[in-house]
């Protein structure tokens, strides 16, 4: 890992510890513009739009490289029936998508079902996971993670509570 590496590992740090208290009041680092980390929000059918988007949006003005990632083509429906236009649509080939800094799975029950269920989602959580980057779930989507089986020995919030 190089120092850069470090630097930037660094500021996420401190930005993704700035976007809950901070909500969309993102504050942007020279070195995070200057070489912005990657991150993959994943899309399934039935995600939660006040997350999902809030995530993007916040993530964005924070000055990271985001790409919303479907799993089932490139207009997802989400809870709320609101369309969301993906940036890109998972493949079978999953290296193209090993690249990222950070993979963040939002809510929404429908939709963390349709990620449970999703095979390439359990592999890129696992290569994540192994491969020491940052791997976020908001409110119900540590389920994936649970059947990705990546939480043995962590501490984990998820609600209501684990359905897996």
């Amino acid at each position: 890992m190089h120092f850069n590496d470090l630097e930037r590992i660094a500021t996420m740090k401190k930005l993704t510890s700035l976007i809950v208290p901070m909500g969309s009041a993102c504050v942007m680092s020279s070195a995070l513009a200057a070489n912005p980390a990657k991150v993959m929000v994943m899309l399934a059918p039935g995600f939660e739009e006040g997350e999902t988007v809030e995530i993007l949006d916040v993530l964005r003005r924070g000055g990271f490289h985001v790409d919303s990632v479907s799993i089932a083509g490139e207009q997802v429906s989400g809870a709320h029936k609101i369309t969301n236009k993906a940036n890109k649509v998972l493949g079978k080939d999953l290296k193209a998508y090993q690249g990222y800094d950070m993979i963040v799975l939002p809510g929404g029950w429908t939709g963390v079902d349709n990620m449970i269920a999703d095979q390439r989602v359990h592999e890129l959580v696992r290569h994540y996971d192994k491969s020491g980057k940052w791997v976020e779930a908001m409110c119900a989507a540590p389920n994936v993670l649970a059947k990705a089986g990546v939480i043995q020995g962590k501490t984990i919030t998820a609600y209501p509570l684990l359905k897996t």
